[in-house]
């Protein structure tokens, strides 16, 4: 019977290194497929962008160039009283193939709480089908596009973080959207 217990031990522990090992395995290829976290703007004094700032990503370059705000006064409008925040975006493909700009994977939310709100514009939108598919911007190409949301806080009142999210294995980044120096 003790022979049993002993052969039992022995399988517990092989069956926990192999285990042990290809959870091992799992997370060494997951961390090597995600991004590095550190900024790659050398002229940045924080980890964060600000307008201005380029974010650059696997060779795709974004800046925000600009940022508007103008409150809906149509009383007959669904989105009267809100504010229409329409940023300013430049994305430059410094890559060999065609890289794809979905609204989907852009929201802004706030500082202070976190609410969300979705692109509600897009000027690269032509119709229904490239607002489910996005808009191709060709390598080397530099495109230029509006995105806009509509917001319950103005950007006097609230301050706002654009967040890209670039696909499964990769971190979301964050984009402030006002200057460094909190203006």
């Amino acid at each position: 019977m003790s022979e049993d217990n002993s052969q039992n031990k022995k399988s517990a522990k092989i069956f926990s290194i192999i285990v042990g090992s290809i959870i091992f395995i799992i997370g060494w290829i997951i961390n090597l497929l995600s991004p590095d976290d550190k900024s790659e703007n050398k002229n940045a004094k924080d980890n964060n962008y600000y307008i201005g700032d380029t974010l650059s990503y696997k060779d795709i370059d974004l800046t925000v160039n600009n940022i508007r705000c103008i409150q809906n006064i149509d009383l007959s409008s669904e989105e009267y009283g809100l504010y229409y925040i329409t940023v300013s975006i430049t994305y430059k493909n410094n890559t060999k193939k065609e890289f794809d700009v979905h609204t989907s994977d852009v929201y802004i939310k706030t500082t202070d709480k976190g609410e969300k709100y979705n692109c509600s514009g897009f000027s690269g939108d032509k119709g229904f089908i490239d607002a489910l598919l996005g808009e191709t911007i060709i390598a080397g190409a530099t495109k230029h596009y509006d995105i806009s949301f509509y917001t319950a806080y103005s950007l006097e009142t609230k301050k706002y973080i654009m967040c890209f999210d670039w696909g499964v294995f990769s971190r979301e980044q964050e984009y402030h959207l006002y200057l460094r120096n909190n203006n």
